[in-house]
């Protein structure tokens, strides 16, 4: 029965994610964050009076060292002077010039905004100082992820002509965000699971014996340190490919390039994505100890209160290091205009953490701990975990809307945004994900432990405590299966340009073309 439920999660993990992957890859993405707003020129005008400087606005504050403008001629020769720097609290990136003669320039623009997205493009301006410009052809410079075609800059109408991307490989970058972010549920979940639920439901349960709570606990604590360490060796993998693609994305290089050792160090050292980084791979040091000191205990069946403060550590230990992740996206960005973004942030994680983490240990810990008792004393474990779970469950849930919505009214600044923008679309989706799990939790704590309390209270022999026990089971597994969808669907979200900047720079490009 263990190994026929064992392939039904699977089955039904895929079924989700592939459904999910489906809703998400059909929708329009809209990758970035620093947008460009406007410039000083403006794209594709043609001037009578050379400019002495180039001003790029932008919707995100800046890292300036990373942050660069390069105006070149029509030769290819630069002719700026090498001093791009960011002004205007640090939202606006502009370089000075030299003095320019008649011809058509070339702005290739580079900028690392403080959510450490990295966005680049190119426009073209015309200086005429003969007051008739005559029309100029113009190809578009070579790694500036431009079009191939070659726009007509024509002298007396002003029609923008932009090029602007995202560097690095989004998709890539919103699985690695997947992957860390199962792994930290993962292991915060397996702590809090453990202290909270798991040992007090065993021990509670009036249907085993001493014997039978040992043996499950044993068992528990050997799938508990298995899923640590697979969450730990997922986590290490995660952050290292994380800073790979990052030093591409910055440096604008290839993946391979990325790996040399100096490339990654600059991107350590010098922006604000290295201390967030050095958080998390600190912290998940201190855990692989944690962990293996655990994993010694438990073959050494050492004292059960020596164990306990482990798990505490751990689990303090799990939520510094959600810090890292809100660190390093829409929050960090949105720390100066709000300043609890970065807390709720992490509030946030912190409480999915909670529930999420939590199922998956009930699905692979409790299945596993159980498995050799009969139906009847399964479902005094499930009798008594229920309850303990809902509380950890209300209370997560009352946080994850809470810290969800004002994280929202952050990023969404009208309610139609939520089906008119990339963004909105998959904060939708998220949320229509996050419905079923709560109404599996509401069956759960009012349908299927009143079933287990009434086989409980009863002396009948009958096999309806079985259906039970199953009609559970593969509730929580499908609870755990849409978390993981949840999951997926909030990576996705952490490389999406969030719905007020979206609309923002929409108005400002209309405005631009209308002029």
């Amino acid at each position: 029965m263990i190994r026929s439920l064992l392939n039904r999660t699977v089955n039904c993990w895929l079924v989700v994610l592939g459904l999910v992957f489906i809703f998400a890859l059909s929708a329009p993405v809209s990758f970035g964050h620093a947008k460009l707003l406007r410039s000083q020129p403006a794209a594709n005008a043609t001037l009578k009076q050379a400019p002495r400087t180039v001003e790029l606005w932008f919707s995100e504050e800046l890292e300036s060292s990373f942050s660069t403008i390069v105006v070149r001629d029509e030769s290819g020769k630069q002719v700026d002077k090498n001093n791009a720097r960011v002004a205007e609290d640090g939202k606006k990136l502009e370089i000075d010039l030299d003095d320019l003669a008649s011809g058509t320039y070339t702005v290739e623009w580079k900028a690392l905004s403080t959510d450490q997205h990295t966005m680049k493009g190119w426009f073209f301006f015309t200086v005429a100082r003969d007051q008739a410009a005559a029309s100029t052809s113009f190809s578009a410079p070579s790694g500036a992820g431009a079009s191939t075609e070659k726009p007509q800059a024509e002298p007396s109408i002003s029609i923008p002509t932009v090029s602007e991307s995202q560097s690095g490989t989004d998709w890539t970058m919103s699985l690695v965000r997947w992957l860390e972010y199962l792994g930290m549920m993962t292991l915060f979940g397996g702590f809090a699971f453990r202290l909270l639920v798991l040992r007090p439901s065993l021990g509670n349960a009036a249907a085993l014996d001493d014997e039978q709570t040992e043996a499950a606990l044993v068992t528990s604590r050997r799938r508990f340190v298995q899923l640590s360490w697979l969450s730990i060796v997922l986590l290490a993998l995660a952050s290292v490919a994380a800073l790979v693609l990052q030093t591409a994305a910055v440096l604008d290089v290839s993946v391979r390039q990325s790996l040399a050792a100096s490339r990654l160090s600059q991107v350590i050292r010098r922006t604000s994505y290295g201390g967030p980084w050095l958080l998390q791979v600190g912290t998940l040091v201190a855990l692989a100890v944690i962990v293996f000191v655990i994993s010694r205990r438990t073959r050494d069946r050492s004292s059960g209160a020596a164990r306990t403060a482990l798990l505490w550590i751990g689990l303090s230990v799990t939520a510094l290091m959600f810090l890292s992740p809100s660190l390093t996206g829409h929050a960090a960005a949105a720390a100066k205009e709000w300043p609890l973004a970065i807390f709720s942030d992490w509030l946030h994680l912190v409480t999915a953490g909670f529930w999420l983490g939590g199922l998956f240990h009930f699905v692979f810990a409790m299945i596993a701990a159980t498995s050799e008792l009969d139906g009847r004393q399964r479902l005094s474990v499930v009798h008594n975990a229920i309850p303990l779970f809902t509380r950890l469950a209300i209370v997560s849930t009352v946080l994850l809307a809470i810290t969800g919505l004002y994280n929202s009214w952050i990023h969404i600044d009208r309610f139609s945004a939520l089906w008119t923008t990339p963004y909105g679309k998959t904060l939708s989706i998220k949320v229509l994900l996050f419905i079923p799990m709560i109404a599996l939790g509401g069956w759960n704590t009012f349908v299927i432990h009143r079933r287990a309390r009434h086989f409980m209270e009863s002396d009948n022999e009958t096999s309806g405590h079985l259906k039970v026990d199953r009609d559970f089971r593969r509730s929580i597994t499908i609870e755990a299966a849409l978390g993981v969808a949840v999951l997926l669907a909030a990576a996705v979200l952490v490389f999406q340009q969030p719905a007020r900047e979206h609309v923002a720079t929409t108005e400002t490009k209309t405005m631009t073309q209308m002029k």
